[in-house]
């Protein structure tokens, strides 16, 4: 892991072998263990990028709703991608595939602008992650050529990346100079096209600047004591304490789920113009609405 988030590091494993496996065996086998490091590192690179995630906990501590303890029980973490030649939901699941992970029963869904697909954890104690891409197609053909300027390829990079977790870390989250994408390297991105594009599609202007970093953690909140398993309430203790909740996502149903988010922290980015902010990621909080049964070990999240 590059030195920028060595203190990251060693601030966040604590928490993160509490939330996702202290009791559960590492002997698994050595993809199993890879899977555990990669996961690990790509968490505190989330956690790196989005202090929300352990403000809340804090709070949920402070506030009694959470034992000291027990930490918050991440349930999946979202990449996003776009659907262009040698991207896409299928090249990320190859990367994820190669550590143990395996597609859900229900492949792909096609939402409005996007295509998502489920991958199970190769064991329960393991968050599962959300894997969607933009149909790039369907932009104006400024978004669509915007895009392919900063993304060319000749061919799908995960097929060239070494299965270590050193690459599939640096491939992910930009952090391996070795692993950016793209056959030559694109010009300085221009802040105007950024704005125009985002004016267009938010998920296309966050995947410019953010690639396939973590674009959110979910967890679950039907397990607190009341009155904050509900989500109206919920995000009421978050906004008065200064965690805002995004406005276009406040209260999203999709199927038993209720779900809504924080506002995303934010970044410098490197324009042409110059350093400004960009959206970082977020963390997104969820409310099942029904339990239906589920395998032992397994939390219920779509």
């Amino acid at each position: 892991i590059n030195a920028e988030y060595m203190g990251t590091l060693s601030e966040c494993l604590f928490f993160f072998e509490m939330s996702f496996g202290s009791r559960a065996s590492h002997k698994g086998g050595s993809t199993l263990a890879k899977c555990r490091s990669l996961l690990t590192a790509l968490k505190v690179h989330y956690l790196s990028r989005t202090p929300a995630f352990d403000q809340i906990q804090d709070l949920l501590h402070r506030e009694g709703v959470l034992s000291p303890s027990v930490p918050l029980e991440v349930d999946c973490l979202a990449f996003r991608t776009l659907r262009t030649p040698h991207l896409g939901i299928n090249s990320l699941m190859k990367l994820f595939c190669a550590f143990g992970y395996h597609p859900s029963n229900t492949l792909v869904e096609v939402h409005s602008t996007t295509n998502e697909a489920w991958l199970q954890p190769p064991s329960p104690d393991l968050p599962r992650l959300l894997l969607s891409e933009l149909r790039v197609e369907e932009l104006s053909r400024a978004a669509q050529d915007l895009l392919h300027t900063h993304s060319s390829l000749s061919r799908d990079p995960v097929d060239d990346l070494p299965p270590t977790v050193a690459k599939a870390w640096g491939y992910l989250t930009l952090g391996d100079p070795d692993a950016l994408l793209g056959d030559t390297t694109p010009p300085l991105l221009s802040r105007a096209k950024y704005l125009a594009l985002e004016r267009e599609s938010k998920y296309a202007a966050w995947w410019l600047v953010n690639r396939h970093r973590v674009h959110h953690a979910g967890f679950f909140i039907h397990t607190l004591p009341p009155p904050y398993n509900t989500l109206e309430t919920f995000n009421l203790l978050l906004e008065a304490h200064n965690f805002p909740i995004d406005a276009q996502n406040k209260i999203t149903r999709c199927g038993e789920i209720k779900q809504s988010r924080t506002v995303a922290s934010t970044h410098l980015y490197p324009f042409a113009e110059g350093w400004a902010p960009v959206a970082s990621s977020c963390v997104k909080v969820a409310q099942r609405l029904s339990l239906p049964q589920t395998p032992r070990g397994l939390t219920p999240y779509h």
